[in-house]
């Protein structure tokens, strides 16, 4: 379920060749997340919208293994000034390093919430 009450459809197509182990790896991506989420009591997931059509598989991992359903978010992707969308592999800037320059949280979090993104931040279609 999403945040604003829809549910996630899907067809089988969208099950296709899904890895769930690797040879060099203990669990593939949907796998360690569901059991991941779970096992740390994580109620609420939110993500960029690029990553919504992730989510029936987990979903179906999800019910299979018995685990609980969080709710889910999924927000536009979010890029930075230069174009480049913000992720941790591309050094963006984390919660707490704007905090410590001086971005007040709750004021930042009441932007985010109202769709306002802090300066040279921009939304982008996934």
């Amino acid at each position: 379920t999403e945040v604003n009450g829809s549910r996630f459809t899907c067809s089988r197509e969208d099950f296709d060749d899904v890895i769930l182990a690797r040879k060099d790896a203990a669990a593939a991506y949907h796998l360690a997340c569901v059991v991941d989420d779970s096992a740390s009591g994580v109620t609420l997931v939110t993500r960029a919208a690029d990553l919504r059509a992730s989510t029936p598989v987990q979903r179906l991992l999800q019910k299979l293994l018995g685990l609980p359903e969080p709710t889910y978010f999924h927000h536009p992707l979010v890029a930075h000034a230069n174009g480049r969308r913000l992720a941790k592999r591309e050094l963006a800037p984390t919660l707490a390093a704007m905090r410590e320059s001086g971005v007040d949280g709750q004021s930042l979090a009441a932007d985010l919430a109202a769709g306002k993104l802090p300066l040279g931040f921009s939304f982008v279609d996934a």
